[in-house]
């Protein structure tokens, strides 16, 4: 967890390169959490260790999160697409603007839908767990992990499920923006797939407003023209970072409980045996994240992302309902940016 603390808070603590926590992660936590409530690891960026701590944190008025601008800020992204995404979306927003983007999304994410759509998400994951390869290796990752949150998740919007390995590329690259060192040398392609994202989904709600369907993309832009509290481009990108939350979060934590679970073979054969086993196991699989992926990352990066920027230059993406359409039907017509509507 990171927060934002007054510019005159106590600096007694220690400054940690998060390179240096990629290795031996939660021995070295271990350590760090015995001496140490609170840790550095960037400018105005810090660590709370102690569960009590954040626990108090998350209920305390005072703690805020960190604005979209300011995390743009800090991390030295540009001004583009993938800017656009981090300064307009929910997920970093506070108060009413939080509350009205927010707002959209409580009628048709309530329990009672989410529960409707059960049956659908569990076919999907039946589907691909048949499709999984008996009596042989694979690869875990991109067999199951990374499929399943992708089909999901569009199972739950209404997207086609064909469509999935299209926008989970995007969402994977856009996903590597939200790790604790934004990895610089690779903006051009994470922006061009935010703005590709942010076109693909665009699309999806203009059919929607054109033909209505019956599922949750319909219910949500009806919602907002009745609302009109938002513009239609800020309602996009609260899709994309939910298509995002739901996609990327979910294929880490898939994939990194199965991988301790491989790691203490008891407990893997215990699961095997008893199913009940296995809500436990998720829960506690959850408690373990992932190091970034970008864990190859130069420990400069942060101060070396504003003096590096002038070395990219920056180029539109290709409209993604263009590319789209042309994978799907290659004597499909173009469509400009502009005429969506």
């Amino acid at each position: 967890m990171t927060i934002q603390l007054p510019i005159d808070c106590p600096t007694a603590m220690p400054v940690i390169d998060p390179h240096d926590l990629l290795e031996d992660t939660h021995e070295q936590f271990a350590a760090l959490r015995e001496k140490h409530a609170v840790i550095c690891w960037g400018e105005r960026r810090y660590m709370v260790l102690r569960a009590a701590d954040v626990i108090s944190l998350t209920t305390d008025p005072r703690v805020q999160t960190m604005a979209g601008t300011t995390y743009v800020q800090l991390t030295g992204i540009p001004a583009g697409s993938l800017a656009d995404m981090l300064t307009e979306g929910m997920l970093l927003d506070n108060g009413l603007p939080h509350r009205l983007k927010r707002g959209l999304f409580s009628r048709s994410f309530a329990h009672r839908s989410i529960a409707e759509r059960r049956p659908a998400i569990r076919a999907v994951a039946d589907r691909l767990v048949a499709d999984l390869p008996r009596g042989e290796s694979f690869d875990f990752v991109g067999t199951m992990a990374s499929r399943l949150p992708a089909e999901m998740i569009a199972t739950v919007l209404g997207l086609p499920t064909s469509e999935s390995d299209f926008f989970a590329g995007l969402v994977y690259s856009v996903a590597r923006a939200l790790t604790p060192i934004y990895p610089i040398e690779d903006h051009y392609a994470i922006d061009n797939a935010a703005g590709e994202l942010f076109d693909y989904v665009k699309c999806h709600l203009a059919d929607r407003l054109r033909s209505p369907k019956d599922d949750f993309l319909t219910a949500l832009v009806q919602q907002w023209r009745e609302s009109d509290t938002i513009s239609l481009d800020c309602l996009v990108q609260q899709v994309v970072q939910l298509i995002i939350g739901g996609s990327d979060t979910t294929r880490a934590a898939f994939a990194m409980l199965v991988a301790l679970l491989l790691r203490h073979r008891d407990q893997w054969y215990a699961v095997r045996a008893n199913k009940a086993l296995i809500p436990g196991a998720v829960m506690e699989g959850l408690h373990r994240r992932h190091p970034p992926d970008h864990a190859d990352a130069g420990p400069d990066r942060l101060n070396d992302n504003r003096r590096r920027l002038h070395q990219l230059r920056r180029r539109r993406s290709t409209d993604a309902c263009r590319l789209f359409l042309a994978h799907k039907n290659k004597k499909a017509p173009a469509i400009s940016r502009t005429g969506l509507f």
